[in-house]
């Protein structure tokens, strides 16, 4: 008979067992009262709940498949157990995983080399810093080729572990629903930039929650949303909306903001474009700020107020003058 004890086999053979030699006697002892048992045969006691207890609180990755196993194959307490359990470690691995994330983010000042190729006669040093930082944090985001599965329930797939069947359900459905749980899914599968790529789609079609997500990744909104309208993906994200992004700038954007707009207007713009970024450059010291704007910016604005009004009155004709003979 087919036995649990096959799963935590191959688990000790395959690399993940080794990333921490001996150092988990609990999670050890846990492991082998959990495959003692030939599948289906598990007793609901207080060793085999205690031993799917210790999987909760201290489990890995690695885990996973033994409680997988548990989930399928037992009794619907130790099934219900499981689950939790699989849910309990995935939660872990994801906190590690978003703060490994926003350790590895380069310091603005290393953005200057990347930032030079998208330089040009529209976008200054700062903005293309901005487009550059976006660059790195969306990544190779091409979505991968999924079969698709015409049932399933991909909520239930992702409490069992199994994030690749979610997505193979999900594929299609472009609810704000399905598209949080695609890029957990995504997440689960260690595809940070795709996940980010779908919780930024979201953001940007109106799920305020999700900045909660980027902010535990250690993403500075600001310089995200700065950058994103003229990066290369930004047509391609789900549901779009620029209003979005500039509603957030407007409320939170400080001297960043400022500077990246002076830019902007001191390109060659026309007279439409000029008017709409005065009119932004205006409304980010409005009165439903959440904070009020830094005292660099304030600076900033006054002085990007003074370069248009001498460009102002540089470009009037001159005025021809009486001579008294």
């Amino acid at each position: 008979m087919f036995s649990h004890f096959l799963v935590v086999l191959s688990l000790f053979l395959s690399p993940l067992a080794f990333a921490a030699p001996g150092d988990k006697p609990a999670i050890q002892d846990a492991v082998q009262t959990l495959s003692r048992y030939p599948a289906g045969m598990m007793p609901v006691s207080e060793p085999t709940l205690s031993a799917i207890d210790t999987l909760h609180e201290s489990g890995e990755r690695q885990e996973i498949a033994l409680l997988k196993h548990l989930a399928e194959f037992e009794a619907a307490k130790i099934q219900e157990a499981s689950r939790k359990a699989i849910l309990a470690i995935r939660d872990r691995q994801r906190i590690l995983q978003r703060t490994a994330f926003a350790a590895s983010l380069p310091n603005w000042p290393d953005m200057e080399t990347a930032a030079a190729q998208f330089i040009d006669q529209t976008t200054g040093p700062e903005e293309a810093r901005c487009v550059a930082y976006v660059d790195w944090i969306l990544g190779e985001s091409d979505v991968p080729v999924l079969q698709p599965a015409n049932s399933g329930d991909a909520e239930q797939y992702l409490a069992s572990g199994e994030p690749r069947k979610a997505l193979a359900v999900l594929i299609g459905r472009e609810t704000p629903a399905a598209t949080t749980m695609m890029a957990r899914a995504f997440e689960d599968l260690g595809e940070i930039h795709r996940a980010l790529t779908l919780y930024w789609s979201l953001f940007l079609s109106g799920e305020n929650a999700m900045l909660a997500v980027f902010q535990k990744h250690g993403i500075d909104p600001e310089r995200f949303l700065l950058g994103l309208p003229h990066h290369p993906y930004y047509h391609t994200l789900i549901d779009t909306n620029t209003a979005q992004g500039w509603q957030w700038l407007k409320h939170h954007g400080d001297i960043l903001t400022l500077t990246v707009l002076g830019e902007q207007l001191a390109a060659n713009r026309n007279a439409s474009e000029s008017k709409q970024l005065l009119q932004q450059l205006e409304a980010l010291n409005g009165q439903d700020r959440v904070t009020p704007l830094s005292v660099l910016a304030l600076r900033e604005l006054t002085l990007i107020r003074q370069r248009q009004a001498k460009k102002k009155s540089q470009s009037l004709p001159e005025t021809p003058q009486n001579t008294i003979e």
